[in-house]
């Protein structure tokens, strides 16, 4: 049995086919499949209503993972189910895991067939914290009723990333991290989990038509403040985005800075730059750092960014530094 256990069964996503589909649009990919930062975006872009405040974030750490998991419980257990993070772990995966009895995954012996990248989401850990726990899509037959575990050795060995996807209308910001510090019990952690965090507003004509212009914060699960910018359609459709990270040592990365795709060439991401610059000014960051994610360097893709970010004045270097993050943007502001 699995030690600490969530009700992973509670997605973010009500018709997960239909999120394929928009995902399969943007994603550039050939065949069967997609990726969990495709499907981060589609649900950004359509969330307009449901999630007011949306945020995600990579975890390429086992250890922040595991924290997660942790919050979660904690979560889960003072009854606050509705506010878990939901986090969507991506590793390679070997024929042996089609048959396994209880669903831990072992490392693989040698020449076993690989099967493929796989994402499951996080439902709590296992073996004092050695092991995540998942919930699997291969149904209640598989494993421990649909539920498996990765252990540390293999996850650092055949990860693809995780990426945690938040409802931010609630949740760590700099409003509540005070609160949520020093919370000694469950039952309090959920209260100051549970504060609403505020966001601003602003109308504006671009383009001959009304827009909004969205601003709001939370705080990154490696503790950094993170400012989230949003371009909004009069409907109030999220239209692209950026997730600016403030970082010891004078710099805001960009973690994501995003046009969506039919929107793109419209001025947009000027506008977003534009606004990314002034907010990290404000802030008093000396230099602005954007990736450039391994998602999407495709040919065409990669040679617009390129293209657009030394238009924006900034130096393009290419990185292996970072994980699934193939180059970065530099700009001294």
């Amino acid at each position: 049995m699995i030690e600490h256990q969530i009700n992973a069964g509670e997605e973010l996503i009500e018709n997960p086919m239909a999120i394929y589909v928009a995902c399969k649009a943007i994603d550039n990919y050939r065949g069967e499949g997609t990726s969990i930062l495709s499907g981060a975006r589609v649900m950004t872009y359509f969330g307009r209503r449901t999630f007011r405040q949306f945020f995600y974030e990579p975890l390429w750490n086992y250890d922040l993972v595991l924290a997660v998991a942790r919050s979660n419980v904690r979560l889960d257990d003072a009854f606050a189910s509705r506010y878990l993070d939901h986090v969507v772990l991506g590793f390679t995966l070997f024929e042996g895991a089609l048959t396994s009895a209880d669903g831990r995954l072992q490392l693989p012996s040698l020449g076993e067939r690989q099967i493929g990248y796989h994402a499951v989401t996080l439902a709590g850990w296992d073996d004092r914290g050695e092991s995540l726990a998942f919930a699997n899509s291969w149904g209640s037959r598989w494993g421990d009723r649909g539920l498996g575990t990765v252990s540390r050795t293999y996850w650092n060995t055949y990860s693809q990333g995780a990426w945690l996807l938040r409802h931010a209308r609630w949740g760590p910001s700099p409003f509540n991290w005070e609160r949520l510090s020093q919370a000694r019990t469950d039952a309090e952690y959920a209260a100051a989990w549970s504060i609403e965090n505020p966001r601003w507003r602003v109308r504006t004509k671009f383009g001959g038509h009304g827009h909004q212009l969205v601003l709001w914060e939370t705080i990154s699960w490696t503790g950094n403040p993170v400012e989230i910018i949003e371009i909004r359609d009069g409907r109030g459709l999220r239209i692209a985005w950026a997730e600016l990270f403030y970082e010891q040592g004078d710099r805001a990365v960009a973690k994501e800075f995003y046009v969506w795709p039919d929107k793109r060439r419209r001025g947009y991401g000027t506008l977003l730059e534009d606004i990314c610059a002034e907010r990290a000014r404000i802030r008093r960051s000396g230099e602005l750092i954007v990736w450039f994610h391994e998602h999407d360097a495709f040919l065409h893709i990669r040679r617009a960014g390129r293209e657009f970010g030394q238009q924006r004045g900034y130096e393009w270097r290419w990185t292996s530094r970072i994980p699934r993050v193939v180059a970065l943007g530099r700009k001294a502001l």
